[in-house]
């Protein structure tokens, strides 16, 4: 009965988070580096979450705390990340575990983040004639206007039940998650999954 309760809960608490129009996760990535915040009222309003209580990947903990945000700042190779690289750009992957204290289960908020691919017509339009370099002209590298270029996010919820053991889907909690689209991503818990 009190996981039946539990569930309806998260269910209540994950509706409430999605009518509400705010942007509760941003993910921002390059090919070295990405940086996940998550609002501390992550579901309700009044709720904030602690630093504690929120993990990046299985168990990077929190690096920046402000009064109404959680920051994490880690190397794209860390954290149990999934790269895939397609024809139009790189995908990264990572999730968020949120592992309320007094709730004896958790959730995970799977995070993509995409960083589109330039292609060579885009470079040889930005630079013009008269911006090519002499034979003796030196090259500043610290001033080379290179950045990153925008990113998508993207968030699925997920559950994980205790009841049965398996992940579902927060717009119909009876279908189980079955993984990844790319079976190559595996996680620490390959047995918690559907095959």
């Amino acid at each position: 009965m009190k996981a039946f309760v539990a569930s309806g809960l998260l269910l209540l608490i994950f509706g409430m988070w999605r009518c509400s129009g705010i942007e509760p996760v941003s993910m921002e990535c390059d090919y070295f580096t990405f940086r996940v915040i998550a609002k501390r009222a992550l579901f309700y309003p009044d709720d904030l979450i602690g630093p504690d209580e929120l993990l990046l990947g299985a168990s990077c903990p929190v690096t920046s705390i402000r009064p109404d945000e959680l920051e994490f700042y880690y190397d794209i190779h860390s954290c149990g990340t999934f790269i895939q690289h397609a024809f139009d750009g790189t995908i990264v992957n990572t999730w968020l575990t949120y592992m309320p204290r007094n709730i004896s289960i958790y959730a995970e908020l799977q995070l993509q983040c995409v960083i589109p691919r330039i292609s060579q017509d885009e470079l040889d339009n930005k630079q013009s004639s008269d911006e090519c370099v002499g034979e003796s002209e030196s090259i500043d590298v610290g001033n080379l206007d290179f950045h990153p270029p925008p990113q998508c996010w993207f968030l699925v919820l997920k559950r994980y039940c205790i009841i049965c053991g398996h992940f579902h889907f927060p717009n119909n909690w009876l279908i189980p998650y079955h993984g990844w689209k790319d079976e190559s991503f595996q996680r620490l818990w390959p047995s918690l999954f559907h095959r």
